[in-house]
């Protein structure tokens, strides 16, 4: 009876993916994480500092998209 809600199944768009963790993941500007994050229980503020939202809501992963 579980389904899915708020969830992106397509590849998440950073910038460099490595897998040992020590990639870049800030995101691109076509990645579907933007502006598809939740709010329960979000940081203010992504890891970089910047203040959340800085779209139409905020985006999934430790960064905020900036343009």
């Amino acid at each position: 009876g579980l389904t899915h809600a708020g969830t992106v199944a397509a590849p998440p768009g950073f910038i460099q993916y490595d897998p040992d963790g020590e990639g870049n993941y800030h995101l691109t500007a076509d990645s579907p994480a933007i502006d598809r994050g939740r709010w329960i229980e979000a940081p203010m503020s992504d890891y970089d500092g910047v203040p959340r939202p800085q779209g139409q809501g905020i985006d999934i992963g430790p960064f905020e998209f900036l343009p």
